[in-house]
């Protein structure tokens, strides 16, 4: 009595799995890599929706006529982040929003974002402010700067009624 046996072979079976080792092996940096990249899409949303903010408050601004004055304040209709019953006013600089440096930034307060400044979390974005500029990023140290930790935007304020603000970004600890 003669059975035919059907199956794998060893060797195809070591084949096998050594070409699922090597798939891995490929596969498994590039999804390591996901956490850098989302941040950075994070950083480049936010980018995005600090450019819009800044068009509705030069669009204000130039409706009020302070288009070209240094550091003066746009009232921002229909805006009310601090749920006080009135409009919110920001600081502008040429039209273009700016920055105090006292407490929760403008920019916040028009975003609606809330500061993860002190947070022991590296997905929080924290703002800071500093001499004309605002960076908004991760404080992986929770430190309160985010210029440590290289993954944040840099937002320049406006200098002259005839300089748009600009936005970089130092990615490098993404």
């Amino acid at each position: 009595m003669n059975r035919k046996q059907t199956g794998f072979t060893i060797i195809e079976l070591v084949i096998v799995i050594v070409v699922l080792g090597i798939l891995a092996a490929v596969a498994i940096p590039r999804f390591t890599d996901f956490t850098g990249s989302s941040r950075q899409a994070v950083l480049a949303g936010l980018s995005g929706s600090i450019t819009s903010a800044n068009t509705q408050v030069y669009a204000q601004s130039l409706i009020q006529g302070k288009q070209t004055l240094g550091n003066t304040t746009t009232t921002i209709p229909g805006i009310d982040a601090d749920s006080d019953g009135n409009d919110d006013t920001v600081p502008t600089r040429f039209g273009y929003l700016r920055d105090t440096g006292a407490g929760s930034t403008a920019m916040q307060t028009l975003l609606q974002v809330s500061d993860g400044s002190g947070l022991n979390s590296s997905n929080s974005i924290a703002f800071q402010v500093a001499g004309g500029k605002i960076n908004a990023g991760y404080d992986y140290d929770a430190d309160g700067n985010v210029t440590d930790d290289d993954c944040h935007l840099i937002y320049t304020e406006s200098t002259s009624a005839a300089q748009l603000p600009t936005i970089t970004y130092e990615l490098g600890g993404c």
